[in-house]
C-alpha cells in the first residue's frame, strides 16, 4: 500500500528522492532517534543531506506533516509531534515501525484486537452469503497451505491468502477496507515463519474447518472456528494476545 502523492505525475528520479526523503524522516521519528518535540534539522542541512532543491524538501514534508509525524510553522522549526498525533494505520508509519523494528506491543495487541473483530464480522457473514465461487477459491488456498507444511513462508503466504478470500466472500466493502492496513502490517511478519510441521497442520487444520462450516453456511460454527483458530494464532504469537479475542 503506498501514498499516491509520493508516485503520481513526477519525474523518476525525483519520485525516488522524495519518497526516500519522507521513509528516511519517518524512520527516525519512529525508531526515536528524533524524539517528541525535538527540533529537525534545518531546511538548508535537509536540503545538503539528500542533495534535493528546497521545493521538494517541502513537499515531503508537507506530507509528514499529514500524516501526524510533524508540526510546520512558518518562521519556527519544524517540530516531531507526540506519537498521539501519528496516524499509525497510514503505510508510510506502518512501513517505518516495520523497518526500524519500533513496532509497540500495545500497537500489536491493538491491531489483533481490531483485526479480530473484523475477521468474525467477515466469517459470520461469509457464513451466509458465501457463494460457490468463493468456497471454491478457499478451497484450492487452502491446498496451497496444504501442500505447503514443509514451506513455512509459502504456507503463511497462502494462509494470508485465504483470510483475504475469506473477507471478500462477506461481500462487505467497508469490513474490508477497513482490514487493509492491517492486513498489510501482517503481512510484513508472515505468521507461521519459523513454525515447525506439526504447528503448520494445526493451523491447516483450524482453516479446514472454517472452511467446512462456511460451506454448511453455520454461522455460529464459523465463528467458532475462527474465534478458535485466532485464539491459537494469539497463544503461539504471544501469551497475552490469547485471551484478546473479543467476545462479541
Amino acid at each position: 500500500m503506498q501514498d499516491k502523492r509520493l508516485t503520481a505525475k513526477l519525474p523518476s528520479e525525483k519520485r525516488d528522492v522524495r519518497a526516500r526523503m519522507v521513509r528516511e524522516i519517518a524512520g527516525r521519528i519512529v525508531s526515536g532517534a528524533w524524539r517528541s518535540g525535538a527540533a529537525l534539522p534545518s531546511e538548508s542541512a535537509l536540503c545538503a543531506k539528500f542533495g534535493v532543491a528546497r521545493s521538494s524538501l517541502r513537499e515531503a514534508l508537507r506530507i509528514l506533516a499529514e500524516k501526524g509525524l510533524i508540526e510546520v510553522r512558518h518562521g519556527f522549526r519544524t517540530r516531531v509531534r507526540a506519537y498521539e498525533c501519528w496516524d499509525f494505520l497510514d503505510p508510510v508509519v506502518l512501513g517505518a515501525r516495520r523497518e526500524t523494528g519500533s513496532m509497540p506491543s500495545s500497537v500489536t495487541q491493538e491491531l489483533f484486537e481490531a483485526g479480530a473483530v473484523i475477521e468474525l464480522a467477515a466469517t459470520a457473514l461469509a457464513a451466509q452469503r458465501a457463494r460457490v465461487e468463493d468456497c471454491v477459491r478457499l478451497a484450492t488456498v487452502l491446498e496451497k497451505m496444504r501442500h505447503s507444511m514443509n514451506r513455512p513462508i509459502r504456507f503463511g503466504w497462502a494462509a494470508l491468502e485465504f483470510h483475504r478470500a475469506l473477507l471478500q466472500a462477506s461481500q462487505n466493502r467497508v469490513l474490508i477496507r477497513m482490514a487493509d492496513p492491517i492486513r498489510d502490517l501482517l503481512g510484513y511478519t508472515v505468521p507461521g515463519i519459523d513454525a515447525p510441521a506439526a504447528t503448520l497442520q494445526l493451523v491447516y487444520q483450524e482453516h479446514a474447518a472454517i472452511l467446512k462450516a462456511l460451506r454448511a453456511h453455520d454461522v455460529h460454527g464459523a465463528r467458532e472456528a475462527m474465534r478458535v483458530h485466532l485464539s491459537s494464532i494469539g497463544l503461539r504469537y504471544a501469551p497475552h494476545l490469547g485471551s484478546s479475542i473479543p467476545n462479541c
